[in-house]
């Protein structure tokens, strides 16, 4: 067996026992590292948008964001399903934010499944819009 890198990270996996209703850990699986995969857009970001994105540490985007604006701006609906901390709000409020840039008075809607995302995404774009 393959020995981990350094850096691999540990996941504790939990399943539940539906028989009898309860939920424990049942095992450790090892996540080995792997490099990020980037790519670019099919047209580029606006100055403004680019600007703003460098001054919080989003100098590339990663395969998942790109290929997400470009259907987004292509009018595709999406879902995107990524791991924790991967980008995924950024893939999304990116469309949004470029809306509201080219037009003060678009409007969006956010639909989310708990009360938890939509503080995040509210407090970064009204963070790179002030």
């Amino acid at each position: 067996m393959p020995q981990p890198a350094k850096n691999a990270k540990r996941l504790r996996v939990r399943l539940c026992d539906l028989n009898a209703g309860t939920l424990g850990v049942c095992g450790a699986v090892i996540l080995l590292a792997c490099r990020a995969r980037y790519d670019r857009l099919d047209q580029p970001l606006s100055p403004t948008l680019e600007a703003t994105l460098r001054g919080v540490g989003a100098e590339r985007l990663y395969t998942h964001q790109a290929q997400a604006i470009n259907a987004v701006r292509a009018g595709q609906h999406i879902i995107l399903c990524t791991g924790t901390a991967s980008g995924k709000t950024l893939a999304y409020n990116i469309p949004v934010l470029e809306s509201l840039i080219a037009d003060p008075q678009a409007r969006a809607l956010y639909l989310f499944p708990t009360k938890h995302w939509p503080r995040i995404s509210f407090a970064a774009c009204a963070s790179w819009l002030a």
